[in-house]
């Protein structure tokens, strides 16, 4: 579902999602009215949401196109983030924050990836999340690189690719691996390190000292 206060915003996120073979508007919504009756009868929805749809409060849409029966993954769409932004969006319950003046092939990907299960965040959100973190004065449990001695040396790169926004076909290319067999390494991760997903990657990630909210540069593809 499209979901935009702007008629022509969500023609062109109509168009250009509905131009992908394999992904398909099943919904417009123009307001916070009736989000339910709009995705009735979809099966693992994701909403392309703009964070300023009018008629309500941002957190109490959130809230209600994710809990139960709508199960609902959010693509947050915002006009300029902030550390403390994506932080808050993130909390609130997004699987994905993007900036309007983002490529499209990134929104492409962050559907993709919600409708798989997974979130997505790119190098500039993981970043921007690591930043708030560490600028609010958010104290991290106790965690030791210790906790890393449970994974192998692959699974350990593979963490630290994902931590730092990587998705499973940039993670492939660099390691010379299969986007399955991606999944299934951190699926094992996951299970070793007590995570479920990318977002509690990046947590864990700052937890343990591995990334600082720093730029990083990408990983070499040859």
């Amino acid at each position: 579902m499209v979901a935009d206060r702007r008629p022509l915003v969500r023609r062109g996120l109509r168009a250009l999602i509905d131009s992908e073979p394999d992904l398909e508007v099943v919904a417009e919504l123009s307001s916070r009215i009736n989000p339910a009756a709009a995705l009735r009868g979809c099966v693992a929805p994701v909403v392309v949401l703009d964070a300023e749809l009018p008629d309500g409060d941002l957190p109490g849409l959130i809230a209600e196109l994710t809990r139960p029966p709508l199960g609902a993954a959010i693509v947050l769409l915002v006009e300029q983030l902030s550390s403390e932004r994506a932080f808050e969006f993130l909390r609130l319950g997004a699987r994905a924050v993007l900036e309007r003046n983002d490529g499209s092939a990134d929104l492409l990907r962050a559907i993709r990836m919600l409708a798989a299960g997974e979130a997505f965040l790119s190098p500039r959100v993981a970043g921007l999340l690591v930043d708030g973190l560490h600028r609010g004065g958010w104290q991290p449990r106790p965690r030791t690189t210790d906790d890393l001695g449970l994974l192998t040396a692959r699974e350990c790169e593979i963490f630290r690719l994902v931590a730092e926004g990587r998705t499973n076909r940039q993670i492939a290319g660099s390691l010379f691996i299969s986007e399955a067999t991606v999944k299934s390494h951190f699926n094992r991760i996951g299970k070793k390190l007590r995570i479920a997903n990318r977002v509690q990657a990046v947590i864990l990630a700052y937890e343990l000292g591995l990334i600082t909210g720093e730029e990083e540069p990408a990983p070499d593809s040859r």
